[in-house]
């Protein structure tokens, strides 16, 4: 049997190793990779050959599953031991940058969209395998918090369940249970409410009456009548008992969205009306059941903005029991419109945006009147002298004569153009800069597509002045990172914290996101000492670096304010955030004109805070050093960053004949 798996690359080397050690234990070679077999001792010519045989087939897995960019690191070895042993070596190495870069990982594994929560919680043990193989394993309580840490909104509820269980139940195995118990409710949920319709309004019944041969796709909820059958009810419609003896206009039609099929009362309203039998419907009030009496098309005409809209609604069903026409919601969201609620009526639009009708809100329930298009009566003759509707040729007419207006109209040149701005497309027209585009005038219309797809944040304004009275009253803070870039000493991350009223920033490289709370405390303790002041706000965003209970109880403890920014708002951190975002620039302007590596950025962000702190900014009038500490800075000792330097040897450390000074 062939079995393929994915060529070992530098980036795959976790899941290639898992399928390569399951493709040997299926040619029976894996005891032989990992060392528990061995040549056997006695002279057994059978048995010799038989682990000669697997040994070779065993490093030829190995090697033929390798790309071959990798080849080269075991093609100088024939043992599948050494081969699988340098393999991990050069993909695994045990150093502290791995070490560091998959600690990283861990604490930035988040659950990807659609992912299930198995595959999630089995990428999270991955990573902690790889830390405990390097012997930099990862505690049980971070392996549990970092499970729950970035889960969907609609597990909070069961998250906040788990944040009240005792410390000896918070364990990985016991909260992965939960949390796939809840992922398979919530997708139960998901599934009954799709499959779920809140109105009932037709029931399925057995009978012996063969059905009609005719009978549409819509009939899917429509049975024979057959007596004592049970009539279920179902516990959600719009549709209540007091609502239907309301008094609204006889022939106004209710939108109901949660209707699952069209209802007519008045059977000349139907066209191509074809007559059933031996059909019933149940009304969700009271166990309330009516006949069906037939199916049919019904047209309405509807005026928006001096336009006429048609809308078929098909497969009515009639029954002369009804007090009211219904609308199913159901079935307009089927042909592919959309609602829109707001202000006591319901707004429905077709397919390209356009807007065919209005229900207002009345008496509890959303009421429309259109006019409706009768071609023949109940006895096949045509309607006449009928105040309440039009005859078929009035409506042509009718439509004729709007027919040149809807060809030349905005909205529809809107939507031949793409949705291109309306100005662009009037200003066109009357320069006449092409053929076939009439001269069109604005006109107040809504397109819904081009709202929710041209949408736009409301920019925000800034404040323009400082907020704080002196130093201290208002710190800003942000961390800054990963970067893909790890420095000479193994930070991954900077923290900035910026003084409003001085705007003195003080910045510290991190290696981990926990280190935060400890930077700030030093920060905190010797900038109170040093101005005599006390810290009285701090402005973060949300991370969890700056929420965690440790660190808002410390805040709490010393009476300091914390201003956190709104979700998806880091303008609201304006001054930390754009503090960074000039750091960076000037930490990639530094590395390139020196010519040093990516791995000197601490030291260059170091140097250019220290230098950002001695120039003036914006409408200040004094430099960030001075506002902050009272005393006016030197520059005169700056060098550019990369100069080269003369680090003098101390001469316990150097022989006679050895240079003084080593260049750098």
């Amino acid at each position: 049997m062939e079995s393929s798996i994915e060529y070992l690359e530098a980036d795959n080397y976790s899941s290639c190793r898992t399928d390569m050690k399951v493709l040997l234990m299926e040619r029976n070679c894996w005891r032989i990779v990992t060392g528990t077999e061995t040549k056997p001792e006695d002279e057994n010519y059978k048995e010799l050959r038989d682990f000669n045989s697997r040994k070779d087939k065993a490093y030829s897995t190995i090697y033929l599953n390798v790309s071959k960019a990798y080849r080269c690191v075991i093609d100088d070895i024939e043992d599948p031991v050494a081969a699988w042993k340098r393999l991990e070596e050069h993909f695994r190495p045990n150093s502290r940058a791995r070490v560091i870069g998959l600690t990283d990982d861990f604490f930035s594994c988040r659950i990807n969209p659609q992912e299930e929560i198995g595959i999630y919680a089995a990428r999270i043990r991955s990573i902690v395998d790889q830390l405990k193989d390097a012997g930099k394993p990862i505690s049980e309580w971070y392996q549990a918090f970092q499970l729950i840490r970035f889960l969907p909104a609609e597990f909070n509820g069961i998250v906040q369940y788990i944040y009240r269980w005792d410390d000896k139940e918070f364990k990985f195995d016991k909260i992965l249970q939960e949390l796939i118990a809840e992922e398979s409710r919530l997708e139960q949920s998901i599934k009954d409410q799709n499959e779920t319709c809140a109105f009932q309004s037709i029931e399925r019944n057995i009978s012996k009456t063969p059905r009609s041969k005719s009978k549409p796709s819509s009939y899917k909820n429509i049975q024979p009548t057959k007596k004592n059958t049970k009539v279920m009810k179902s516990p959600n419609t719009f549709i209540a008992e007091s609502n239907l003896s309301q008094d609204y206009e006889r022939d106004a039609w209710i939108l109901d969205t949660a209707a699952t099929s069209h209802f007519c009362s008045k059977k000349s309203l139907l066209r191509n009306f074809r007559p059933v039998k031996n059909l019933t419907m149940s009304v969700a009030v009271g166990g309330v059941r009516c006949d069906i009496k037939g199916i049919g098309t019904v047209r309405m005409i509807f005026e928006n903005n001096g336009e006429l809209e048609t809308v078929d609604l098909l497969n009515v069903l009639y029954s002369p029991r009804l007090r009211r026409n219904l609308i199913s919601g159901s079935l307009i969201d089927q042909a592919g419109s959309t609602f829109s609620c707001k202000k006591g009526q319901i707004n429905v639009y077709s397919k390209d945006g356009h807007k065919l009708f209005t229900a207002k809100k009345l008496n509890g329930l959303f009421c429309v009147n259109p006019r409706i298009e009768v071609n023949r009566n109940s006895n096949g003759k045509n309607v006449k002298g009928n105040s309440r509707f039009e005859s078929v040729n009035k409506i042509k007419s009718k439509i004729q004569n709007f027919s040149t207006f809807n060809v030349n109209n905005l909205r529809t040149w809107h939507n031949r153009m793409c949705h291109i701005n309306e100005g662009y497309i009037i200003q066109t027209s009357k320069n006449k800069c092409v053929k076939g585009l009439p001269e069109l005038k604005r006109s107040d219309f809504k397109c819904e597509p081009c709202k929710l797809a041209k949408s736009r944040c409301k920019s925000f304004k800034p404040i323009g002045k400082i907020r704080s009275s002196k130093p201290l009253e208002l710190l800003h803070m942000d961390l800054c990172g990963p970067f893909p870039d790890v420095a000479i000493g193994g930070h991954r991350y900077f923290l900035s914290i910026i003084d409003d009223f001085s705007r003195k920033v003080t910045t510290y490289p991190i290696k981990e996101k926990t280190e935060v709370f400890k930077h700030f405390s030093n920060y905190q303790k010797r900038a109170e000492r040093f101005l005599n002041s006390k810290v009285i706000n701090v402005r973060t965003d949300n991370g969890l670096e700056f929420c965690h209970a440790e660190f808002q109880s410390y805040l709490d403890d010393l009476g300091i304010k914390a201003e956190r920014t709104n979700v998806y708002s880091p303008q609201q951190n304006g001054v930390a955030e754009r503090y960074n975002y000039t750091a960076v620039d000037a930490i990639k302007v530094m590395l390139n004109s020196s010519g040093l590596s990516k791995g000197f950025w601490a030291e260059a962000l170091l140097c250019h805070t220290y230098v950002w702190n001695r120039v003036c900014h914006g409408n200040q009038s004094l430099t960030p050093f001075e506002l902050y500490s009272g005393h006016k800075p030197s520059v005169k000792h700056l060098k550019a960053f990369g100069s080269t330097a003369y680090a003098g040897v101390p001469k316990q450390l150097r022989k006679k004949f050895d240079m003084r000074a080593k260049k750098g």
